[in-house]
């Protein structure tokens, strides 16, 4: 079970940096092999003014650094797919607003059965919006970044077994992944197609839980209610994993 967590944690972030780090070797080797004096017939990779052109057709001047982001790109549209394991759909969205400073929103829906035994169900729904910034040591939107977020939005939590329901509706200030921390990486392919890992956690500050007087008067002593309500606040609880591989496009 740990080594599944430590893979699950650390996937996210290691598949884009492998991917960021492999783009990044050709240009690392054609800036050892620049300084020295060109072979004959070698193909000319810088312009007049001695500037090193990259794919995507825009120089770098000297002593600059080498952005892995499409030029002039300055938003980010993102899938995360890795919200389908929590049984829920996740839209990431990112401006820059500065060399290295980006903000932006996340957009997330879940809807899971966190227990199911005897015909007894708990569920978690929810949906709601998670303001971010982050920061880029390379420059805005690619390569290394740390962050952070707030989560806003509204929780259903409930038990039910045939007709019989219970469930608890709660608006909450910082929820389940709120305030968080992250770390992660980005890579920008020269279509400007992105791939990003994150990983992180945080402290649920507002604990949003399902009481025992919240059950129906007729089962909250049984077993199976009991266990399901105590699945239901677990999901929900005190510290919060943040976790994402997204896939989208840099415009």
């Amino acid at each position: 079970m740990t080594v599944s967590i430590v893979r699950a944690f650390t996937l996210p972030v290691a598949l884009p940096f492998a991917l960021g780090f492999a783009t990044l070797l050709p240009q690392m080797a054609f800036a050892q092999s620049s300084s020295a004096t060109p072979s004959a017939g070698t193909p000319a990779s810088t312009n007049s003014a001695g500037e090193y052109v990259p794919p995507q057709g825009e120089p770098i001047e000297f002593g600059k650094k080498f952005r892995p982001t499409e030029p002039n790109a300055d938003f980010v549209f993102e899938l995360n797919p890795l919200m389908l394991v929590r049984r829920g759909l996740s839209v990431e969205t990112e401006k820059k607003m500065a060399d290295g400073f980006t903000l932006g929103v996340d957009f997330v829906y879940r809807n899971a059965e966190v227990y199911d035994e005897v015909g007894v169900e708990g569920r978690v729904k929810y949906i709601g919006a998670s303001p971010k910034f982050r920061f880029y040591p390379m420059g805005a939107l690619g390569g290394i970044f740390v962050g952070g977020k707030v989560f806003l939005g509204s929780h259903t939590l409930s038990v039910e077994q045939g007709d019989t329901k219970s469930s608890k509706d709660v608006f909450t200030v910082a929820p389940t992944v709120a305030p968080t921390v992250h770390v992660g990486y980005r890579f920008t392919s020269f279509g400007g197609f992105t791939l990003a890992g994150y990983v992180g956690g945080g402290i649920n500050l507002s604990e949003p839980e399902i009481e025992t007087s919240d059950l129906d008067a007729s089962k909250r002593n049984e077993k199976a209610w009991q266990n399901a309500k105590k699945d239901v606040n677990k999901d929900v609880g005190l510290f919060q994993p943040d976790f994402g591989l997204t896939l989208g496009i840099a415009i």
